[in-house]
């Protein structure tokens, strides 16, 4: 991820570089990086802002050029592309983006399959945690009774489980908030 300012002047004080060329993040943020950069004792000359495509060449350590550039196209996933060929991606981010998304994690000895952490529900853009309560503490006893019913009758696998919970939770908040959040129930199995 990016880096907050304070690492970034810490790597600029350890390594002393004698080129800065921020390669993260938008290009605001690299104009941003750059003027830290600047704030910090590096030359104007020696930092390196580059565009997409843009190529920086260097030759016996010192830079030769910013001239050259190699042609690239955005590519957006639009449900159609190679890249997205069922519009699972698309139909992901419209979930997300109109009824939000509830994850729930739970920690289980991995033999014994006994909780030994949580139930913890977070939730985006679906209801508001402090004010719903009821919806929580329903959402974990979900996956709880997931969990338990699984071991009972012998069948217990994690991705099962998973599922399994994810459609008996989608089915108690449709019913308690009408909407269709994407359900992320996680289940981290350990030794103790």
């Amino acid at each position: 991820m990016h880096a907050s300012r304070e690492d970034l002047k810490m790597i600029m004080s350890l390594l002393k570089p004698r080129y800065y060329v921020p390669i993260k993040g938008e290009y605001r943020q690299l104009v941003e990086n750059a003027n830290l950069a600047l704030d910090n004792g590096i030359s104007a000359a020696n930092i390196i802002v580059l565009d997409n495509g843009q190529i920086a060449t260097f030759e016996n350590g010192r830079l030769k050029s910013t001239a050259d550039l190699v042609a690239l196209e955005d590519v957006n996933i639009d449900g159609n592309a190679h890249l997205d060929s069922q519009g699972l991606i698309l139909r992901d981010r419209q979930t997300l983006s109109t009824d939000g998304v509830i994850i729930i994690g739970i920690v289980i000895n991995h033999k014994t399959k006994e909780i030994i952490g949580g139930p913890d529900v977070q939730s985006r853009g679906v209801i508001y945690l402090k004010d719903a309560d009821h919806i929580v503490k329903e959402i974990s006893s979900i996956l709880e009774h997931s969990i338990q019913d699984a071991v009972k009758s012998n069948s217990y696998e994690n991705m099962g489980v998973r599922m399994d919970a994810k459609d008996r939770i989608s089915k108690f908040v449709l019913k308690e908030t009408g909407k269709r959040p994407m359900i992320l129930p996680v289940i981290i199995e350990i030794n103790v």
